[in-house]
């Protein structure tokens, strides 16, 4: 009987010596994995390393990609990015709630953006989680760690294949016309069976791309709408299709350290150029899906309304893109008039210097 409980002593002995070795091994497997994350990320800071060779940065450039995405379809999907302006995300929200959406399904998210050291911004969070949206759906998404306005745009929304939902991307320091929603409705049933249409900006004014020319955009006589080859990015409704292959081939391109994103004579060129020098090109979004409708030949649909009216205007806040407050771009529409309603099957698509194309 001795002999037996020796060997009973013994085998609990061995199992917990299996036990610890088991946890001690898993212990350092994930101990190693979250040093080499760690190590890779410092690496991309001081930007050390290819982005082939390290995958982690198009991740994070993508977003929140480990969120579980809401799988129900609304009318209208309302994308709000925001980081540290909690005051230009007040005025937003308060534009989106006077807005006007005829009874249909509307969701607003708000998705808020980190600091490079993975910090909230406490007013925008405290502001975000306060709103109440009379109209819908609401949710406050905070993203797991630092992504940049590539991570807040191109991977926010994500459309199913067969999905009729409508979307919209804002900015925090743009306000809404009470009618973007009906105008988006009446644009998104014309032209969305057009493949070379990639969305709807929404905003009044823009300035030409052309190298030699910046001045104000404006579209040809008597024509209501207009196609120009940029994105404008205030305020921005994605054509479904088109959006879904720029997010395919954005995941596949922004591995590419090498990749060439010159445009002939377009000024966002020049931007990228002098942003990669400066190593803060990760701030110029738009540059990818300038360059992808380039390849494309796709356009964006642009309003052409008197004296720039728009659906949305930009505040121009201080921020990565401006260096003091200077004020709305245009006024916003506060008429609806029948003409919106009657757009032109085939609208005229002009180059980026704002001329007519006319072999289109």
């Amino acid at each position: 009987m001795k002999s037996i409980g020796n060997i009973k002593v013994i085998l609990n002995i061995v199992l917990v010596w299996i036990t610890l070795v088991l946890l001690s091994s898993a212990f350092k497997h994930r101990f190693w994995k979250v040093m080499q994350i760690h190590s890779n990320i410092q690496d991309l800071k001081t930007n050390n390393v290819n982005r082939r060779l390290y995958p982690l940065y198009c991740k994070r450039m993508q977003g929140n990609y480990l969120r579980k995405l809401d799988n129900r379809t609304y009318n209208l999907r309302i994308i709000v990015i925001t980081f540290n302006r909690f005051k230009s995300l007040v005025r937003l929200l308060r534009s989106l709630n006077q807005a006007i959406y005829d009874g249909d399904t509307v969701k607003i998210e708000v998705w808020i953006d980190r600091s490079e050291e993975g910090v909230l911004d406490e007013a925008v969070v405290k502001t975000a989680n306060t709103f109440s949206f009379q109209h819908g759906d609401y949710e406050v998404i905070p993203h797991f760690e630092h992504v940049g306005l590539h991570g807040q745009w191109i991977s926010t929304w994500r459309p199913k294949r067969n999905s009729s939902e409508i979307a919209v991307i804002c900015e925090d320091d743009i306000t809404v016309s009470i009618y973007f929603y009906k105008y988006l409705k009446y644009v998104h049933k014309k032209y969305d069976n057009h493949s070379e249409i990639n969305g709807y900006a929404l905003q009044g004014f823009s300035m030409k791309h052309h190298l030699k020319d910046s001045s104000p955009l404006v579209g040809p006589t008597n024509s209501i709408v207009f196609l120009y080859p940029v994105i404008g990015s205030w305020g921005f409704s994605p054509s479904r299709d088109n959006w879904i292959h720029f997010q395919e081939w954005y995941s596949l391109a922004c591995n590419d350290d090498t990749k060439d994103l010159f445009i002939p004579n377009n000024i966002a060129s020049k931007w990228y150029i002098q942003f990669r020098r400066k190593g803060t090109h990760k701030n110029i979004w738009t540059i990818w899906h300038i360059y992808h409708a380039y390849i494309n030949s796709e356009f964006t649909l642009y309003t052409n309304l008197p004296d720039h009216i728009g659906l949305s205007t930009n505040w121009r806040e201080q921020g990565l893109h401006f260096k003091k407050f200077k004020g709305k771009t245009n006024e916003l529409l506060q008429v609806w008039k029948h003409e919106f309603e009657n757009l032109p099957a085939k609208p005229i698509p002009v180059d980026i210097s704002g001329k007519v194309i006319k072999s289109y």
